[in-house]
């Protein structure tokens, strides 16, 4: 498991308490949420863009998902 998807998957529990869906934080990063949930249990690495994605939106840097650019 990459250090992101577990940082991933952690942001998401912080979320799910202010009523917020894994299909709301798909959308914001523009992804489904089926690959969302993929990224989060390690079972695929995020291209460069969606890191980048996920970064704006999550905090999660970049560089914790080992993409390489």
């Amino acid at each position: 498991m990459k250090i992101g998807a577990i940082k991933l998957k952690d942001y998401i529990k912080k979320v799910k308490l202010k009523k917020i869906t894994q299909t709301d934080i798909a959308k914001s990063i523009g992804c489904s949420r089926s690959y969302l949930i993929q990224l989060t249990k390690g079972d695929r690495t995020p291209s460069i863009d969606m890191a980048m994605r996920i970064e704006t939106q999550t905090d999660i840097k970049f560089k914790e998902w080992g993409v390489e650019a």
